[in-house]
């Protein structure tokens, strides 16, 4: 029961302690971001949101 216990503690700080970062067009992204975008001749478009759209979802939460 100790090592079940012991192993499933273990188990959740590796878990809760391991994050992932993704880039797109770097091999190494930058270890504080989420999403590191790099490009030189492209940039990035958003979806829009419109604001009906915003107050409706805040209204389900």
């Amino acid at each position: 029961m100790k090592r079940i216990l012991l192993f499933g503690i273990l188990l959740l700080s590796f878990l809760i302690s391991v994050q992932a970062q993704i880039g797109i067009n770097t091999t190494s992204p930058h270890p504080s971001a989420a999403l590191d975008v790099q490009s030189s001749t492209q940039g990035l478009l958003l979806p829009r949101r419109y604001r009906y759209a915003a107050i409706f979802l805040l209204s389900i939460i």
